[in-house]
């Protein structure tokens, strides 16, 4: 227990802000947030295999000695594949919710997606890193995770905004640029591969965190602003 507490407790505390911050003229909608969140655990497999794949059967490997090659293998599996599963996963639970059509709201999508996020970086420290030592499961909780929230703000607001259009483009938009941050992240060691350096990952972290948290603030929590049906007929508001 103290374990899966140190490799999601700053997703635990991401997502309670959330909560406390948004719904006070209704009840936060939980279970779709832990519908989302088993999404996210779930997209953490085929991409966990999909990496893997690309380690072993490539030569786009993140531990090259060819700084191009681990900057491939971290574009083509972490940012690449890591983006797609996680925003695929999503937008299956959003056709879902559609489908029964259920009222949807910006902030509902919106914390779904990055309930996936949060949840899918809590299960990869755990699957991935937790046998590296509390130290590194604590900075990937300052930094890892929120990165990944926010890349979820990122997937949420594109999908939401896909809803409205009736268009796929916002989701390859919003998609590159969480692929574009996740392969800055993942590649900056390779640049400046000093631990000093860590702090370009922070500040992206911080401003991912403080977008966020001004776009979190502007959404309205109530789902008379949002797409109802399977039709994807808008409501006036």
């Amino acid at each position: 227990m103290n374990l899966v507490l140190l490799c999601s407790w700053s997703a635990i505390l991401a997502f309670t802000v959330m909560i406390h911050t948004k719904y006070h003229w209704r009840q936060p909608p939980l279970a779709t947030c832990f519908t989302f969140a088993v999404a996210g655990i779930a997209s953490a497999f085929p991409a966990l295999i999909y990496n893997w794949f690309i380690a072993q059967e490539t030569a786009f490997w993140v531990f090259s000695h060819e700084p191009v090659m681990r900057f491939m293998g971290f574009f083509i599996s972490a940012g690449l594949g890591e983006e797609f599963w996680k925003m695929g996963f999503g937008c299956i639970v959003c056709f879902l919710w559609i489908h029964l059509r259920k009222p949807i709201s910006e902030s509902d999508v919106v914390i779904g997606f990055v309930s996936l996020g949060l949840a899918f970086a809590g299960y990869e420290n755990l699957l991935s890193y937790s046998d590296l030592g509390s130290g590194v499961l604590i900075y990937r909780g300052f930094i890892t995770i929120p990165i990944h929230g926010g890349m979820g703000m990122i997937h949420g607001k594109a999908a939401y905004t896909a809803l409205q259009q009736r268009s796929a483009i916002p989701l390859f938009t919003g998609y590159a640029k969480a692929v574009t941050i996740h392969t800055f992240c993942d590649t900056w060691n390779i640049v400046l591969p000093y631990g000093g350096m860590r702090i370009v990952p922070a500040a992206i972290a911080l401003l991912l965190v403080v977008w966020a948290a001004r776009q979190w603030r502007d959404m309205s929590e109530l789902p008379e602003s949002g797409v109802v049906g399977h039709e994807g007929q808008q409501r006036a508001n």
